[in-house]
């Protein structure tokens, strides 16, 4: 394992809080593959956004919805 990240996943705006709650959210697409969900509590003047990334066989999969 090298120090390099595979993947990096940011919000959509600046001081939205992306990322301070994030969470396994089992497989919500039923495809087989665990799914990851990360929540952004400071998005569109606090009303917040959770964004789902969908998993997959390697993180070149990585699919996200809002």
């Amino acid at each position: 394992m090298d120090n390099i990240a595979d993947v990096s996943l940011g919000g959509e705006a600046t001081n939205n809080r992306f990322g301070n709650s994030v969470s396994n959210a089992g497989d919500v697409n039923g495809d087989g593959f665990s799914d990851v969900i990360v929540g952004a509590w400071g998005y569109s003047s606090y009303k917040g956004r959770a964004y789902i990334y969908y998993g997959g066989v390697n993180m070149n999969t990585l699919r996200m919805s809002l």
